[in-house]
């Protein structure tokens, strides 16, 4: 047995000593390595110093190693390695073939580049030059990596750059069971990645696939990802479950580059599956803080183009809480006497799209930016690039019921919606917008046709265009005071009267570029009295002028109205005032002085032809 030991010792010092000879030539193995390297990805190899130690493991050190990228690219080399070190398996290499059983890179950099026809420098095939089965590779085991610097360029993108700080992979032989483990950062981001993977032996191969977990972990983010995997690098075959699940979001969009505000926790899960023509993603489920949303999508190609085809469902969807929940900055309030927000719309992002689809949502609840409420909101949608049509839309809101349409186009930054409104009661529309202007009831039916553009709210108010009809009945407004003034404009008591009792509000807007003017414009009737106005509704400088004259419903009553004439209200919109048309004053005068010689007769005489006119004709028709 001792001197089987000591021949087997010397065999293996003899064999040791030829294999050593062989690979201790530098020249030699630069190449050998650059004549596969041309061989088998038909890429330039660059080596630097190389050496062969045999103990305590043999394996092949290598300094200041560049991989060519193709004749495209514009970048660096493909990839560059300050040291590597290649460990070899003992017993072929006895037999003098050389097989590496892992291999570790330190110093690294990855430059990754996608041509304009969809080209890829890391595609190691090429015409006339097939690429390697990497039958070698199969046998390698291990891998390390550290200290890497990858970036990745497109055309018409700033180049995206990551670092690895460690990179660790083990396999059976045949990469097999194959585990992965990444320790990197992007701009000072951290994440770490988990794969295992049960077979990677046929990468890249068309319709080759593996069962995979994968785990991303950006510190308060977390997605995982199970099922089957793709390794051509295509959907075909996909079977895949994922999980997303964040106290919030921050951690992985800075990661990304996107800088936020602290989000709401948010959760993510969905199955996804390839269905022949289509990728399917059923059922899907995502939650934002209180908002959460269920549904399906189907995904497919055609003609070159993505197709998204989607169904949603939601509770409540309160607008500016889920702006605030996905982390954008508050929009401050309105200051009195403004109308309408200057916040930018997001038209970049529907300018953005290249898809084109339909999506059918329908939510609980939601809750305007201006605190109006849609219950039962349902919507079906179609998009085509940054052309988004919301064909229909149905909901029940402030006690009545509307529908409609909308269309809006991201680049030109124009929006078409058509309105019909019934049953919506004034009531309510004050109370859900935050005001307290004490109105009771007022049912209305509301009618509009109108189109805009603009950067913001304040913007698309300032150009709108087309019709808005607006018809109220039985309303109260609960002010003493207003009640009072009535009063005393007909010549009817004042005690009792709590406030002004409408009959009827009308309304015939038709605004050009903002502004709506005509005569008869807005008209009114209460209990007591009724005023039919002319003048102008303008959005541009959100303010209004309207003129008319307060005329008693009942004759034999002498009011100042009788006496002063006209009206003029005016000034901002959320905010007018009401006082005697200063333009009217010569006629004001001559009233007065005509009642005054025929001792009232004559304004009594006026208030009876005004009640008279107004039981033959309703003035709260005049404007139509």
């Amino acid at each position: 047995m001792a001197l089987g030991c000591l021949a087997a010792a010397a065999v293996v010092a003899l064999a040791a000593s030829l294999v050593a000879r062989n690979l201790a030539d530098p020249a030699r193995i630069k190449r050998l390595a650059q004549d596969k390297a041309r061989a088998a990805w038909s890429r330039d190899l660059a080596v630097g110093d190389v050496r062969f130690d045999f103990f305590p493991l043999p394996s092949l050190h290598a300094h200041d190693l560049a991989l060519g990228n193709p004749s495209w690219a514009h970048g660096r080399p493909l990839a560059t390695a300050k040291d590597v070190v290649a460990r070899l398996a003992l017993l072929p290499l006895l037999a003098g073939e050389v097989r590496l059983k892992s291999i570790a890179l330190d110093h690294v950099s990855v430059d990754l580049e996608t041509g304009p026809d969809g080209a890829r420098s890391w595609s190691f095939a090429a015409p006339g030059h097939p690429a390697s089965s990497g039958s070698a590779l199969l046998e390698v085991t291990g891998l390390e990596v550290s200290d890497a610097d990858v970036s990745w360029r497109s055309p018409g993108a700033l180049p995206v750059h990551w670092h690895i700080d460690t990179l660790e992979a083990s396999s059976a032989s045949g990469l097999r069971d194959v585990a992965i483990e990444v320790h990197g950062a992007r701009r000072g981001h951290p994440v770490v990645v988990k794969a295992r993977l049960s077979d990677l032996s046929r990468w890249g191969t068309a319709g080759a696939a593996s069962d995979a977990d994968l785990d991303f972990d950006w510190g308060t983010t977390h997605l995982a990802i199970t099922g089957r995997l793709p390794l051509d690098g295509s959907a075909k075959g996909h079977a895949l479950h994922a999980d997303l699940q964040s106290s919030r979001l921050n951690d992985l969009l800075a990661f990304f580059d996107i800088a936020r505000r602290p989000t709401a926790p948010v959760e993510v899960h969905l199955d996804s599956r390839d269905a022949g023509e289509a990728t399917e993603m059923k059922p899907l489920s995502v939650s934002l803080g209180a908002l959460k949303v269920q549904g399906e999508a189907r995904v497919r190609q055609e003609n070159s183009r993505t197709v998204i085809d989607a169904r949603l469902s939601g509770n409540r969807l309160d607008w500016a809480r889920a702006l605030l929940d996905a982390g954008a900055e508050p929009v401050p309030p309105i200051e009195a006497p403004e109308m309408f927000h200057a916040t930018p719309i997001a038209w970049p992002l529907l300018a953005s799209l290249t898809a084109r689809g339909s999506l059918d949502a329908t939510f609980d609840s939601v809750r305007l930016r201006n605190g109006v409420e849609l219950r039962n909101l349902a919507t079906k949608s179609t998009f085509d690039a940054d052309h988004w049509d919301m064909a229909s839309f149905s909901t029940a809101m402030l006690g009545g019921k509307a529908s409609g349409s909308l269309r809006a186009e991201g680049k030109k930054r124009t929006a078409h919606m058509r309105f019909e409104g019934q049953g919506l009661q004034l009531e309510r529309w004050f109370r859900e917008r935050g005001s307290a202007i004490p109105f009771k009831g007022g049912p209305m039916a509301v009618s509009a046709d109108v189109a805009a553009t603009g950067d913001s709210m304040r913007e698309l108010a300032a150009s709108l265009t087309g019709p808005v009809t607006i018809r109220l009945v039985k309303g109260a407004l609960a002010m003493e005071k207003a009640g009072a003034a009535e009063a005393k404009l007909v010549g009817a008591k004042e005690e009792g009267k709590t406030g002004i009792e409408f009959e009827c509000v009308s309304a015939n807007l038709p605004f050009r570029a903002g502004r709506a003017e005509r005569s008869p414009l807005i008209a009114a009737r209460s209990d007591l009295s009724y005023l039919v106005t002319s003048g102008f509704v303008d959005f541009r400088d959100e303010t209004l002028e309207l003129r008319g004259r307060v005329k008693p419903l009942q004759g034999g009553s002498l009011g100042m109205s009788a006496i002063a004439g006209d009206v003029l209200i005016s000034g901002p919109i959320r905010k007018p005032h009401m006082e005697h048309d200063p333009g009217k004053t010569p006629a004001a005068v001559a009233r007065a002085g005509a009642a005054i010689a025929t001792l009232g007769l004559s304004a009594l005489a006026t208030a009876s032809s005004d009640a008279s006119e107004a039981r033959k004709n309703d003035p709260c028709g005049a404007v139509f």
